[in-house]
């Protein structure tokens, strides 16, 4: 899983970076704590205009609510 956590690291850094746009402003602030901080990662999935977030944190003291952000 180290390995894996390094690669989903990368491609996070790399879509924070050149698809900012595409992430939802409500996210950015806490995308960047995760690429910075490394307790979390978040990934933008899918393609075409549609898709989600997946949000990976193996940091038991963040809330499980902390990626849903909204109504």
């Amino acid at each position: 899983t180290k390995e894996l956590d390094g690669v989903f690291q990368k491609i996070s850094s790399f879509q924070f970076e050149y698809f900012k746009e595409m992430i939802p402003e409500e996210f950015k602030e806490l995308w960047q704590e995760g690429t910075q901080g490394g307790k979390h990662i978040i990934k933008l999935c899918g393609a075409g205009g549609g898709g989600f977030l997946l949000g990976i944190s193996k940091d038991e003291s963040l809330p499980k609510n902390a990626f849903f952000l909204g109504k």
